[in-house]
């Protein structure tokens, strides 16, 4: 899993969650309004989810 951020975006939706939930470390959760976002690092990069 040597994607960059680049390489990343280019993903369909479903390869991004695949990899994040697979690869990506948990780092916390952040409400915005009535949303609860969580917060991956991958690589060198954050992913919100």
């Amino acid at each position: 899993m040597n994607l960059n951020r680049h390489q990343f975006n280019i993903l369909s939706i479903s390869q991004k969650g695949e990899l994040v939930f697979q690869n990506g470390k948990y780092l916390g959760l952040r409400e915005y309004y009535n949303y609860k976002i969580n917060l991956y690092s991958l690589e060198d990069y954050f992913v919100e989810v």
